[in-house]
């Protein structure tokens, strides 16, 4: 089952439930729709009151009131039509991928409420209907990517259809106002007009949100993978110039003729021991109290007695490698463990130390933990043995 991510699901609750909180209820969202009673009079009822002044100072009361409580609701139907549409995008972005989906004719981006043209007789009482909305929209843990879809495009539904009744309402109870205001007027058809128009500009007004918060968080989103191009590409050059740098700046570790490679070998014995039957470096014959050098640069890990190596030193280069040097004459470590050196720096002079028959340079090159033929691998990194 599609495991989406908790944020997704929280959002699509909070998104539910602040219609509701809104309205005065924890559990549905309350917009008035298409079937319920209105609680604007009707445009009959207007055109009895005008003929009675006072009839209709009372009623331009009502209707001012009126206008002040739908404007407060109608600001925060905003603010939730946005949220639900901001969450609308951001789910489709985690579902599908993209942020932007064109809408069957089977859904609509905004429901348009018309207000019921029958009404209770004045003085006119607001009635309401409950829509769920808070259930509708808690999809369980294990939804399919097509339900948490579905279930932030209901919110945002009906987000926009309580938006839209507030709009419709809001204009048609301002033009009944403006009715009874002008004292000339004796024809309602375009003050009634004013609904039409409202629920034309409720449905544009729905489409421009959803399409100006898909720009945003496409470009929001752009901006994101670019910069994770970047970051990419940075990395990218950064690993290939470190790789650069490992390859180059490694240089010969000392002087003379090789005297023996890697590999199988008769067992040699001295007076610090016997060697084993495989030949674990390169030695190069340099005589005696002949400078060593760092074959690259690196971090000294080592630098001390070790059984038939006799005086060894080790520098960790990092990637996984390192050099040994055996056979360092007595007191003849040039430097310290813990001290970074450069390639081609002095950091020993040779001996015969351990298990060794005369002065030379036993050299080991380590890769991953094991003993690798130092030849080939100097070849590789442009450099050479001896």
């Amino acid at each position: 089952m599609y495991k989406h991510h908790p944020r997704t699901i929280r959002s699509l609750l909070v998104a539910g439930s602040v219609a509701a909180i809104i309205c005065g209820s924890s559990a549905t969202a309350f917009s008035v729709t298409a079937s319920a009673p209105t609680e604007n009079p009707t445009w009959n009822q207007l055109n009895f009151v005008k003929k009675d002044e006072k009839a209709a100072t009372t009623q331009a009361a009502v209707l001012k009131n009126s206008i002040k409580q739908v404007d407060h609701k109608l600001a925060e139907a905003r603010k939730v039509a946005e949220a639900a549409t901001v969450q609308l995008v951001d789910t489709r972005l985690e579902v599908t991928g993209d942020v932007v989906d064109v809408p069957s004719e089977d859904e609509p981006i905004a429901a348009a409420v018309v207000a019921d043209d029958t009404a209770a007789p004045l003085p006119v009482k607001p009635t309401v209907q409950p829509v769920a909305v808070a259930d509708s929209a808690a999809p369980a843990s294990d939804a399919t990517p097509d339900e948490v879809l579905d279930a932030a495009k209901q919110v945002q539904a009906q987000a926009e259809a309580d938006l839209a009744a507030q709009e419709v309402k809001a204009a048609e109870l301002k033009a009944q106002l403006q009715f009874l205001k002008d004292k000339d007027a004796d024809d309602t058809a375009k003050y009634e007009a004013a609904t039409t128009k409202a629920e034309k500009k409720a449905k544009a007004a729905a489409d421009e949100r959803l399409a100006d918060i898909e720009a945003k968080k496409k470009a929001e989103e752009e901006a994101r993978k670019a910069e994770e191009a970047r970051k990419a590409a940075e990395a990218e050059a950064a690993r290939i110039a470190a790789e650069l740098a490992f390859k180059n700046r490694w240089v010969d570790p000392a002087t003379g003729g090789i005297s023996d490679g890697f590999g199988p070998r008769a067992v040699i014995c001295a007076g610090d021991g016997c060697s084993s039957g495989f030949h674990s470096g390169t030695d190069v014959s340099t005589g005696c109290d002949a400078p060593i050098l760092a074959a690259h640069a690196g971090t000294v890990s080592f630098a001390d007695w070790d059984g038939t190596h006799g005086e060894f030193l080790m520098i960790d280069h990092g990637a996984n490698t390192w050099t040994g040097y055996a056979h360092i004459r007595p007191g003849g470590f040039a430097v310290s463990v813990g001290q970074y050196v450069e390639a081609g720096q002095v950091i020993a002079y040779t001996g015969t130390t351990g298990a060794s028959t005369g002065c030379h340079l036993h050299y080991e090159v380590f890769q991953n933990g094991q003993r690798i033929d130092p030849q080939p691998f100097m070849a590789s990194v442009g450099s050479a043995v001896g």
